[in-house]
């Protein structure tokens, strides 16, 4: 396939230039209102929910994936976890950790990127 370039239509500058924000995220049993380590009876979840602010907020919210780095989960149970962003906003998000059953958890770490546009 060729690609023919098109000189008369420079990218559209409303989509340039894209801003890149990153971190880690690591939180345990230390970490106020951390509810991980308690067993759920029945079915039920729980979940340590906690905002990330953003270093500088986005014109709008921006796209984000978060992905799990690291764990500690006591051994006699299952391992059950789950990590996701939720509350997505221009200035930040919340990470969202689950676990359900007999999961115990002491440690979660998780890293995130954000691309979007600045203010």
């Amino acid at each position: 396939m060729k690609i023919t370039p098109q000189p008369n239509n420079p990218p559209d500058a409303s989509l340039l230039p894209i801003a890149v924000a990153t971190g880690v995220e690591t939180f345990d049993a230390r970490t106020p209102e951390w509810n991980l380590l308690e067993q759920a009876p029945g079915m039920n979840t729980r979940v340590f929910r906690r905002f990330i602010p953003f270093e500088k907020p986005f014109s709008s919210p921006p796209a984000l994936q978060v992905g799990l780095t690291g764990f500690d989960i006591n051994n006699e149970g299952n391992a059950r976890l789950r990590v996701q962003a939720g509350g997505i906003s221009e200035t930040g998000f919340y990470l969202e950790i689950e676990s359900w059953l007999d999961t115990q958890i002491w440690l979660v770490e998780a890293q995130w990127i954000a691309f979007g546009h600045l203010e």
